[in-house]
């Protein structure tokens, strides 16, 4: 819709698990859903900062286990300059 409008849009992901999400983890999950979005991640302190700039919610599982859950909020935002 916006692109017949003739504005542009980059969609963002944003991982809460920066144990396993690592760049290219991020990357390669993000091409695979649209081909212009970007996938980021950072320390666990970068990831809480974002989370509670944007007022998310997350929790991961015992990380014992390989295949840990991390129970998350889900929301989208559109952005504007």
């Amino acid at each position: 819709v916006l692109a017949e409008r003739g504005m542009s849009a980059t969609p963002v992901f944003v991982s809460i698990d920066p144990h396993r999400d690592t760049p290219e983890v991020v990357g390669d999950f993000a091409y695979n859903l649209h081909e212009k979005m970007i996938g980021l991640t950072g320390s666990e302190e970068q990831v809480a900062a974002a989370s509670k700039a944007y007022r998310t919610y997350y929790r991961a599982q015992d990380k014992s286990d390989e295949f840990y859950l991390v129970d998350h909020s889900t929301f989208t935002y559109l952005v504007l300059p």
